[in-house]
Formats: structure tokens, C-alpha cells, sequence
């Protein structure tokens, strides 16, 4: 080693272990303040540069978190009915957060209209769409909205109409298979796990098979009825694409 080389290092040790000394002193100063003895001295003065919690700060900490929640966004996969004017579109939810939720649809929406999302049947929610390309549209909700709540299945009680899916209002005549014997009967309304019917002559338990136009044959089972109406349940479900382009062409001739 030459003796520039060793004077050059004598200049930078002091600066090095001064830094470590310091930071030797500093972990030390922390933990004398987070560990203070009963009785015994403080070693920081409360108003040399420590700053105490506040309840100003437990205000911003949790307005803060809860700015946090309400972007949550929750994957999911869930039907869904959008209602605008006097039409409506099957839509597939692939995420909802509670300002808002985007997903799959066959029918075109304008930018701007509202709208109303039923994800659980009779629980409509106001909205309106802030984008739409290429079969995937985003919507924003009028208000917050509980996700929890909103994708609860209500428990069935009874028998009854309890609808545990969106369905279509798609009036129109079908064929019906029963005991043997075809019979003409109106489609009241569809989902993608079953349908309501007008049939008076049909009873719970009894097993069926739906025709409906553009739509393949639906084995099924009559899961209650009332006032000449039939609640039918599909024993393999439509799928979504196939339902939601039919309700599209159904909403297209009926213009």
C-alpha cells in the first residue's frame, strides 16, 4: 500500500465510524423512550420533535382505511339483469366493488344511460354505465352499496316464486312435454336455472320438458305452483352465452 492510499483511508474512517456511532446512539435513544423504567427519567423531552398520537390522527388513519375499503373490487361470476328504458340485457359480473361493478354483456348500452343491476332477484340498484367496448361494460352505482349484502342468497322459505336468479321477462309460446302429451304454454320469464310458466294443469314434483325456439330442449322439474303459474327448475342450466344472445334476439324482434 502506498502512502497516498493509506492517508486517503485514515480520511475516511473517522466519517464511517461516526456514522455507526450515531446510529448505535439513536437505537439506543428509541428504545430508552419505548422503555422506560417506573419512576425513572424521561430521556426525550414529549416536545423536542416527538409528536404524540392525536385523535385528529386516529380520524385520518381510519378515514384512510375506509377510502381503502370502498376500492375493494371482489372477483366474482354472477348473472345479472340490466334494465334501461323498456328494455333489458343479461350481464355477467365479474367484479363489484361498492361504487361499482364491470362485466359481460351481448346487448349495446349507451355510455351515460341508467340503468338498473338486479343481481338478486328484486333487489334493483340504480346505476349508470361509464363505459362500454367490446361486449364488456362498466357501471358505476348511485350509491355505495354493501357487496356482502348484495350477493347473499336469501334462504328459501316454503314453497313459492322465490327467484334465486335473474331472469328475463320474455313472453312468448312454448312447447311442454307432460305425461306423454305436448302442450302449448307461455313463457312468462327465464333464467339460466329455470323458468316460469303459465300452466294450470301442472303439479310440484311433476317432471317436464321445455321446447323454447332457438333455445335446445330443458329437461325439468315443477318446483311449485299458485294461481295457474308454474315455477320450473332445469336439471343442467343454460349457459350464459347461449341464454343472453337469445334474450338479445328475442329483444331485437320484438322491436
Amino acid at each position: 500500500m502506498n502512502i497516498s492510499t493509506t492517508r486517503a483511508a485514515q480520511k475516511l474512517t473517522p466519517p464511517v465510524l461516526d456514522e455507526a456511532r450515531g446510529s448505535v446512539e439513536l437505537i439506543g435513544t428509541c428504545l430508552s423512550a419505548a422503555f422506560t423504567l417506573p419512576g425513572g427519567p424521561r430521556p426525550i423531552s414529549w416536545d423536542s420533535g416527538v409528536r404524540s398520537t392525536t385523535s385528529s390522527d386516529l380520524e385520518k388513519h381510519v378515514s384512510s382505511a375506509q377510502r381503502s375499503e370502498d376500492r375493494t373490487e371482489l372477483t366474482v361470476y354472477r348473472s345479472a339483469i340490466l334494465r334501461w328504458g323498456d328494455s333489458e340485457a343479461l350481464c355477467l359480473i365479474r367484479n363489484i366493488s361498492p361504487g361499482g361493478a364491470m362485466g359481460k354483456i351481448h346487448a349495446e348500452i349507451p355510455r351515460g344511460a341508467q340503468v338498473t343491476v338486479e343481481i338478486r332477484s328484486g333487489k334493483p340498484l340504480d346505476a349508470r354505465i361509464a363505459w362500454s367496448s367490446d361486449g364488456q361494460i362498466g357501471v358505476q352505482f348511485e350509491d355505495c352499496v354493501d357487496i356482502e349484502e348484495t350477493l347473499r342468497v336469501p334462504a328459501s322459505r316454503g314453497q313459492g316464486p322465490l327467484q334465486r336468479m335473474p331472469r328475463l321477462h320474455v313472453p312468448c309460446r312454448v312447447s311442454l312435454l307432460h305425461d306423454g302429451m305436448s302442450h302449448r304454454v307461455m313463457l312468462l320469464d327465464i333464467s339460466q336455472g329455470g323458468a316460469r310458466i303459465d300452466a294450470d294443469f301442472l303439479h310440484a314434483g311433476d317432471e317436464i320438458v321445455l321446447n323454447v325456439p332457438r333455445l335446445a330442449q330443458r329437461r325439468a322439474t315443477v318446483r311449485w305452483t299458485r294461481d295457474g303459474h308454474a315455477g320450473i327448475g332445469f336439471l343442467a342450466p343454460i349457459g350464459f352465452d347461449q341464454l343472453a344472445k337469445w334474450g338479445e334476439e328475442h329483444r331485437s324482434r320484438q322491436r
